[in-house]
Order: structure tokens, then sequence, then C-alpha cells
């Protein structure tokens, strides 16, 4: 069965003209529970795989004594060409040159201070740092009518 699955994804994929890139990694939270997180250029569609031009790099986030820490993997691209954006609790990496084109979308699991923020990019690995706000999430009770 799996060999059939392996033979049909190839065929697919066949016809592309670029590199491909796919892989998973599992992990654990710090809750415990399992993470399983896909990565690379190749993306399940209605057609069937789909190669995409950007590739969605391997992140690893942890979050440990009050500190959140994102690495990700950013080969083939010059410091000066990776950009970092956050909003709210959404942070975006993105990377372009030449050669490879990067992006990926990570939510934190924290509120953080972004000025605290800390990133250096040293063979191929980015790696991020913050620190999480002391402050309490807002909420608000809904009333039901």
């Amino acid at each position: 069965m799996m060999e059939g699955f392996i033979d049909d994804a190839l065929d697919q994929l066949e016809d592309n003209e670029g590199p491909v890139f796919y892989g998973f990694s599992v992990s654990i939270d710090s809750s415990g529970k399992p993470l399983m997180q896909e990565f690379g250029n190749v993306k399940p569609g209605i057609e069937g795989l789909q190669v995409k031009a950007t590739i969605e790099p391997l992140a690893d986030l942890v979050d440990k004594n009050g500190c959140i820490r994102v690495y990700v993997e950013l080969p083939g691209v010059d410091k000066k060409e990776i950009d970092l954006s956050l909003e709210n609790d959404l942070l975006t990496i993105s990377a372009e040159s030449a050669r490879k084109s990067y992006f990926k979308e990570l939510s934190l699991p924290a509120e953080v201070i972004s000025d605290s923020s800390r990133a250096s990019y040293n063979n191929g690995i980015l790696e991020i740092s913050f620190e999480k706000s002391a402050r309490k999430p807002k909420g608000t009770h809904l009333k039901i009518e």
C-alpha cells in the first residue's frame, strides 16, 4: 500500500521543473501533547499533489522559563534577505533569494514583549527569542440573548 502511494506521488510530481521538498516533524508541546508539522513545498490539492514555488520551512518553538524561542531552517539565503514581523501573537517569517523563497506563519503560544525580541542567523538556522508578557490575556464575558 505504501509503495503504491509513493509511486502515485512520484507520478504526479514527474512534470515538476523545480526542486521538491517535503518532510514532517513530530514533537511534544509544553502540555505533553504530540505535535506533527509538515514542511516543504508540496501540498495536497483538489487535483492531487501541488508543488509551490515557496517553501514552508521547518520550525521549532520552545516555550520555557518565561521565554519563547523559535528556530527556523532557512538554508540558502543571506541574513539581509530575511523579513520578520510580529502582529499580536502571529510571527511571520519570509525570505527571498534568487534561488529560494520561504514563508512561514507561526502562532505564538503566549503574548510576548515585542521590544524584547532578539534574532540571529547562522549556518542556515534562524533563532528568534521573545520574553513573555506578564499581562494576563484580556477576556470579556459574553451575554447570551
